[in-house]
Order: structure tokens, then sequence, then C-alpha cells
């Protein structure tokens, strides 16, 4: 373990002597928390560990004490139980120059298998999937399931690139890593989408949860417990809209029902629905939920990747 955390502060994070480490945790993450700021006094950093709540979605604000922090600090490690990615806190955070890993729901066994991976071999994957998204306009998504989703990226910039080396002021991301994502337009989104692997904040899905999506907005939800849970949570049209569209690209990533890796996984791809204001979409909202589909088929203006 402690090795695996002594690999995350230098080779992906690149912290240096005299920097200023903010680690932003709570309750649900308290224990992995603690060993990242053991490890970092070890080795030498100024490292402020501070305790938020728990919210009951990925994607809400932090509060305003911690976000202020966040625009001192150089390097900020969020090992939370919810993601703090999409959230205007980090977003002016890195604008300020931070260095920013989001690490929800991050356990031992997940760093342990992110310490296995090849960083150069996955960054150039994650590269050659963004460059390809970025060139193409339409997309067609479907799998054995159901899927048939089709959407436009037209005019929108992928994401991903920096595959968990944050060693420039502002670059920022998962821990771990391993997806090229790029936000869709969002009215242009219409189709079935079949969730067969994972929900973020609910997990594992117990079956098939079949979204019927009409001009980028959810409009019926069908299935067992799982989508009875995401059915509820829709409780505002922000949280309806199509969000992100990401390809996973780890090969040491596992399917466990923790978002945070199950989105990373190769031979995978997940639609997000929500906030998408902080990587090139329109829609503002505190609610980010990653929705992981298995073996889908890509096809990006007629032509499948692979």
């Amino acid at each position: 373990m402690d090795e695996a955390i002594h690999k995350v502060l230098r080779d992906n994070m690149a912290v240096k002597e005299g920097e200023r480490v903010l680690i932003i945790t709570d309750d649900g993450k308290a224990d992995i928390a603690g060993s990242f700021s053991r490890v970092a006094g070890e080795c030498g950093y100024q490292a402020d560990l501070v305790t938020v709540p728990i919210p009951e979605v990925h994607g809400v604000e932090p509060p305003e004490e911690v976000a202020a922090k966040m625009l001192t600090a150089d390097v900020v490690l969020a090992i939370t139980t919810k993601s703090l990615s999409h959230t205007a806190a980090r977003a002016r955070a890195t604008e300020n120059g931070a260095r920013i890993a989001t690490m929800a729901g991050i356990t031992e066994d997940i760093l342990r298998r992110f310490s296995r991976v090849d960083l150069q071999r996955m960054k150039a994957r994650t590269n050659a999937l963004a460059d390809m998204l970025d060139q193409a306009g339409d997309v067609l998504l479907s799998s054995r399931k159901g899927t048939e989703l089709r959407f436009s990226i037209a005019g929108r910039i992928a994401h991903g690139r920096k595959a968990s080396i944050f060693d420039k002021p502002g670059f920022w991301g998962n821990i771990p890593c391993g997806e090229a994502f790029i936000a869709p337009v969002e009215s242009s989104v219409e189709g079935q989408l079949v969730i067969d692997a994972s929900i973020a904040s609910i997990g594992l899905v117990d079956a098939d949860v079949v979204l019927q999506i009409d001009g980028g907005k959810v409009a019926d939800v069908r299935g067992g417990s799982a989508a009875k849970r995401f059915a509820s949570l829709l409780d505002d049209p922000r949280k309806r809209q199509v969000a992100e569209f990401g390809i996973g690209t780890n090969d040491e990533a596992a399917i466990t029902g923790i978002m945070l890796e199950d989105e990373k996984a190769t031979g995978t791809c997940h639609v997000a629905f929500g906030n998408n204001k902080f990587f090139g979409g329109t829609n503002e909202v505190g609610f980010h939920m990653d929705c992981v589909i298995r073996a889908p088929v890509i096809v990006l203006d007629g032509r499948p990747i692979a």
C-alpha cells in the first residue's frame, strides 16, 4: 500500500519539496486518506488533511472553506466517497494552477491494481481514441443487450490524454485513470441505452437498466431495483440530460461496482448524465451519474473502432 501511495505522489502528481498538498476526505475514506497523509509527511511534504460531509450523489460542491483551501494548494488529492471532479470548486482550483487527482470510492485493491498499469501504453491508447473522437462528427453506439444510441460530438473536444500524470499546473483527472471522454451535443442524443454493468452511486446493476433517451434527456427508465433507484434520482430535468460519452482504456481495471475504476476498464464504455459544464458541455447541475456498459460496438462517422 505504501509503495502504491509513493508512486502516486512521485510519478502521478510529481510532488516537489515545499509544495502545499491538500488531502480532502470524508468518514468513508478516512483510513486511506490518513495513509496518504502519513506517507506524504514521511516524504517531507506539507500535507493538510480536511474532512467533508458525504453527499448523496457525485458532483456536489464541497463546503466553502474547503473550496477556499483548494485555491491555495499546489496539489489536491480528493480521496472521497463521492466525486468532486465535476464541481465549480475543482474547476476554479485547476484554473488557479492546482494539480488535482480525484479518487472517489478508492480502495486498497484499486490502488494496487493501478500500481501495475503501464502508464505510457495506456496513455498512447487513450490519446489515439481521443484523437478519433476529436475528428468525428456522429457516433452510433450499440450492444448485444439492445443499446442503439445515436448522437453528435461535432465541435466538442475529447479529454483524458493526461492519463493520470498530473505534473503541470492545472492538470487534473482521476486516479486511476484510463478513459477518453467527450461531451456530446446535448440535444442530439436519441435512442436506447442498456446498462448492464454498473451505475455511479448505485453499484453493480441487479438487472439490465433500459433507458429511453429523447432529445438528449432520459424519457423512460425500466429494469429492476437499480433502475428504480436511478429513476428516483432524476428529480430535475438537468439531471436527465446526457452529459458524457467515454471509452475505457485501462487493462488492469476491474468492474466491481465502484465507478472510479469501472468506467476505466478496457472493453467498456460509459454514458453519464447531469453536469458537463466543466469539460466542454453546457449543462450545469450538482449531479453527475456515469453508467457503464460491457462490450460496446462504437461507430464513428460510419467507421467501427477496435
